[in-house]
């Protein structure tokens, strides 16, 4: 049988003959190809090189000269910019990220990727972004996915794909030193080195350090609720103020013979921010993460065979304020999960691709505050992906995954909890689709239909992680809970998209519409009230399936060049949720709220508009970010329920103005939230202008 290169795109006979030997698709010159095409490349959704117009998906990619140019400080304010992307900033460190809405504090239905690895933390099913062990000046691009791709991507990936693409130290060497100064006392300080042995080794090491003071005003409204306690999260001694965050980086890559490339990476994280949970109320948590990774692809007979094995820590000390539960306490988290992938993509004949996979996963948690017990569950799973192209211009991709997940748990449990560990012997499986059609009408003109399924699962805090206990008074106690019989989430997406360049005009436009269905959403639920312990009254609000929703939205982008010195983008999203709400099957109407209802956190418009020019030493950009008005929701007292509180529109423009006096320095100065110096965005501490100077050197 050929081998699948020599049988693929012309692209990438292309890079062979260039490269001067087979090269591996996780190890692809993507410079090389970027030059040829001169447009972004990816391979992450079919496992083979393709340009962005070619995926069967509602792909965005935002490159390495789009994040310099941006002046973010971090991933998710650069991906505010971007059509269908919904963030809230909780203190200086935290931000909440969604895509297409559906955004409840520390939790996520979006899959978040570092060169393939998972970086979303299993615990909460949460992404902590300030940890995560990668800088902006490592990155090459950002690849941001919409809807649900559980089957193309894997675990998780119901709601959105954040694929982030470092610089590969087989051909890439990046070398930069870079400090940074700014407004809240903010300091960051950050290198990245590599090293090259010939065409066959490289090594990358990267390391920073950031710090600076938290936000210090609340919002209008009382956080919790309760008179005299406005200020709990902002006094130091129950939750300090002063966040940071150090990481490190390390990636290897050498070729041990000519078909055969292997990597080794590790990464180590450590900080402190203030959060806000899904209850909702705040807390100090000290995340420490750490990962190793290797990675080894071969050209075989049977195709382009990879295999992927890696393990994440993370473990957290999360302080909540003694204003919320008595006795200041601790929930202490150590979380393990191992992962070991194997893919085979094989190209048939010039019509057909195919693509096989396999994956293992084990995750593990210690309960906490209850001491000495584990829960943990194991996931099998296996994939298959099928691209043809049926003629020319029309070629039409599918994929299917099947996950078995088996659920355990070990040790005691809380007093007086009507459960057993027996009750966690619980298995299910889950079954994900994606089909897409993408149809090249014209030279100018693309068309793509997508039809998904994906499945958000519960976390290890869904299926019962934590467990909160303690008195509110004589006769009413607090339990704080998940439940092992949760259920997945079940995401349906239906989209069709149309792209048109104007080549005359140097600049292209899109649309895309979609429907999507959400059955047994996932979050938080008002406290319940039972006799679970007669004659006391217990409350307890559990982490369960809240009813279904729909959404129906539309979002539409266009960018551009003028001349050779100007660039222009803007995009509007319009999103419009539904939903019936129910708690434990039961209708929730006439209770206060629940924090995780997609329906009222989910602004119904928003936009943003770039423009930037470049010319000689100098680069000014300047961008708005404009959002509709949405609710939150706050906790009138612990136990009791919640209230929504209106969050305002509002517009929040930035920009970045930089002077490159040479070819290795760069000086600029950029700014967020430039015209308010405080702005609501969620119902507790508002965010605060910021504003930066920074000073990088390319050796």
């Amino acid at each position: 049988m050929p081998t699948l290169l020599s049988r693929t795109s012309p692209m990438v006979l292309l890079l062979v003959l260039a490269s001067g030997r087979q090269a591996a698709a996780e190890n692809l010159d993507y410079g090389l190809s970027e030059a040829m095409f001169k447009e972004p490349v990816t391979f992450s959704a079919t496992g083979q090189p393709q340009r962005l117009s070619e995926v069967p998906l509602d792909m965005e990619i935002i490159t390495a000269d789009d994040i310099r140019r941006s002046g973010a400080t971090n991933i998710p304010d650069i991906l505010a910019s971007y059509a269908g992307v919904n963030i809230r900033r909780n203190s200086m460190n935290s931000v909440d990220v969604a895509v297409r809405g559906y955004n409840p504090g520390l939790g996520s239905r979006m899959l978040v990727l570092i060169n393939g690895r998972q970086a979303y933390i299993d615990v909460y099913g949460w992404v902590d972004w300030s940890s995560l062990p990668v800088q902006l000046n490592e990155i090459r691009q950002i690849e941001l996915v919409r809807g649900p791709n559980s089957a193309l991507f894997g675990f998780n990936a119901a709601g959105a794909v954040v694929n982030i693409v470092t610089f590969n130290p087989l051909y890439d060497s990046v070398n930069v030193a870079e400090t940074r100064l700014g407004t809240q006392n903010y300091r960051e300080a950050g290198v990245v080195a590599t090293a090259r042995t010939g065409n066959d080794f490289g090594a990358r090491l990267s390391a920073s350090e950031t710090m600076s003071h938290d936000f210090k005003d609340p919002a209008a409204f009382d956080p919790l609720g309760h008179s005299g306690q406005r200020n709990f999260s902002y006094d130091e001694t129950q939750l300090p103020q002063h966040p940071f965050n150090g990481k490190i980086a390390f990636d290897a890559r050498g070729v041990i013979a000519p078909d055969v490339t292997v990597g080794l990476e590790a990464t180590y994280s450590n900080g402190r921010e203030l959060v806000k949970s899904p209850l909702p109320y705040y807390g100090t948590i000290t995340p420490r993460t750490s990962s190793i990774k290797g990675d080894i692809e071969a050209e075989t007979k049977v195709g382009l065979v990879s295999l992927d094995v890696y393990s994440n820590s993370f473990t957290n000390i999360a302080v909540l304020p003694r204003n919320v539960i008595p006795g200041n306490p601790t929930l202490n988290s150590d979380q393990r999960v191992t992962v070991v992938q194997l893919r085979d993509l094989t190209q048939l004949d010039k019509e057909n691709t195919l693509r096989l996979s396999a994956e293992y996963r084990h995750n593990e948690v210690n309960t906490t505050p209850v001491a000495d017990g584990n829960i943990f569950y194991d996931v099998f799973s296996l994939g298959a992906m099928w691209d043809h192209a049926l003629c020319r211009d029309l070629s039409w991709n599918n994929a299917v995954r099947m996950d078995y997940l088996k659920l355990g748990r070990t040790g005691p449990l809380l007093a007086g909890l009507p459960l057993t560990n027996a009750d966690f012997d619980k298995s299910l499986d889950t079954l994900t689709w994606n089909s897409g059609l993408v149809w090249k009408i014209t030279a100018e003109d693309t068309a793509i239909a997508t039809v998904a399924r994906g499945m958000h699962l519960p976390s290890l805090y869904d299926f019962g992680g934590v467990y909160i206990k303690f008195p509110l008074s004589p006769t009413n106690t607090y339990v704080q809970s998940g439940l092992p019989w949760v259920k997945p989430a079940v995401v349906d997406n239906y989209e069709v998209s149309l792209a048109h360049e104007f080549r005359d005009w140097n600049s292209e436009v899109k649309g895309a519409l979609f429907y999507q269905q959400n059955r047994d959403v996932l979050g938080a639920a008002p406290p319940l009230t039972y006799a679970a312990q007669t004659p006391t009254t217990t409350l307890d609000t559990l982490f369960i399936n809240n009813g279904n929703s729909r959404e129906i939205g539309v979002e539409l982008s266009a960018k551009g060049k003028l001349g050779t010195a100007w660039h222009w983008s803007g995009n509007y999203s319009w999103a419009n949720v539904s939903y019936d709400a129910r708690y434990l099957g039961m209708p929730v109407a006439g209770r206060t709220g629940l924090p995780s209802d997609p329906a009222n956190g989910t602004p119904k418009n928003s936009a943003n508009f770039a423009i930037g020019y470049a010319d000689g030493p100098w680069e000014a950009d300047l961008r708005l970010h404009f959002s509709s008005s949405y609710l939150d929701t706050r906790a009138t007292a612990v136990g009791v329920g919640y209230l929504t509180e209106i969050i305002p529109a509002h517009a929040d423009p930035g920009g970045r103005l930089a002077f490159s006096p040479d070819n290795w320095l760069t000086l600029s100065v950029s700014g967020e939230q430039l015209t308010a110096g405080r702005e609501t965005t969620t119902y507790g501490l508002r965010t605060e202008r910021r504003g930066y100077v920074t000073a990088t050197a390319r050796f």
